[in-house]
């Protein structure tokens, strides 16, 4: 359910934006989200790419994603709005156990937090700069790899078995 309603939700934002001739969508995600979100890609399952967490900037159909409160935490946020006597939403499903996100913000942290270290958001979010620095390395690298091993013939990808069986795994 919170997938598809996060799919129907860009859908909409990049339904929008192409209307309104827009080339950027600003979410408003923060430091804690990516905290909740390294720790839930740890927790399912993930390889590097996915505990990279939330990007800053992400492109979706030629149209860009920005998340401009990334590195900022929620209380920030909460106190500038309060301070400027701004109001907000809140989606009241989140204070509910109900989906894996809501159990690993309100139970999981909560006890990380209490029982284990006060600073695991933030280990979890500079973890996933870490991780994010990491893989553009590598991925920068078995790019490089992956054109001195390969070529194009028209459309077909060639690609050299004796150097691919010399490349690491």
């Amino acid at each position: 359910v919170e997938d598809k309603a996060r799919q129907v939700r860009y859908q909409f934002f990049l339904k929008v934006a192409r209307v309104n001739k827009l080339n950027k969508i600003a979410v408003a995600h923060t430091k804690d989200d990516q905290a909740e979100t390294v720790l839930m890609r740890l927790i399912k399952g993930s390889g590097p790419r996915g505990l990279c967490g939330i990007s800053a900037k992400r492109k979706f159909d030629g149209i860009y994603v920005i998340r401009p409160l990334i590195e900022t935490w929620k209380r920030e946020v909460l106190s500038f709005l309060k301070e400027e006597r701004l109001s907000y939403r809140l989606d009241k499903t989140n204070l509910k156990n109900i989906y894996l996100r809501n159990k690993v913000r309100n139970l999981l942290l909560r006890d990380l937090q209490n029982d284990f270290n006060p600073n695991i958001k933030e280990i979890l979010a500079n973890t996933s700069k870490e991780i994010t620095k990491a893989y553009d390395f590598l991925h920068t690298r078995a790019m490089g790899v992956f054109n001195k091993i390969s070529s194009f013939r028209g459309d077909d990808l060639i690609i050299s078995l004796d150097k691919f069986l010399k490349c690491h795994d």
